[in-house]
């Protein structure tokens, strides 16, 4: 058994984990450098933007690992992270009411780009 645990278990585990970790610090990249676009001068931001990433797909990534309709909880997974992202980046930038939509297209337009890449990188497009 030990060795099954050795042999089999342990590179799996690295294996999933290797994979949930490049797809969090993808994510993450690629929306910080988005969002760097809007916001280059506002480097607290971008870092607020980089760790709500980090966070935002650790968290969907569990979720989806411990479900069942896998369709359904990735579409719910996918809104609930756009709104998560909005909310962080509403309280951290406190915007005027003017700049809220811009906030919310930028988030969508930036969850749009990264999960777009990630279907290319996974072979799904």
């Amino acid at each position: 058994m030990t060795e099954k645990i050795i042999y089999y278990y342990l590179p799996l585990f690295a294996d999933i984990t290797g994979k949930f970790a490049f797809a969090a610090i993808l994510t993450a990249v690629i929306e910080t450098l988005f969002f760097g676009i809007f916001y280059r001068e506002n480097k607290k931001f971008l870092t607020v933007v980089f760790f709500a990433n980090l966070v935002s797909n650790v968290l969907l990534n569990l979720f989806l690992f411990r479900v069942s309709h896998y369709v359904r909880a990735f579409v719910v997974g996918e809104i609930s992270v756009l709104l998560f992202e909005f909310a962080v980046f509403y309280l951290y930038l406190k915007p005027e009411k003017k700049e809220i939509i811009k906030i919310f297209l930028l988030t969508f337009a930036a969850n749009l780009i990264s999960f777009s890449a990630g279907c290319l990188l996974l072979g799904l497009a």
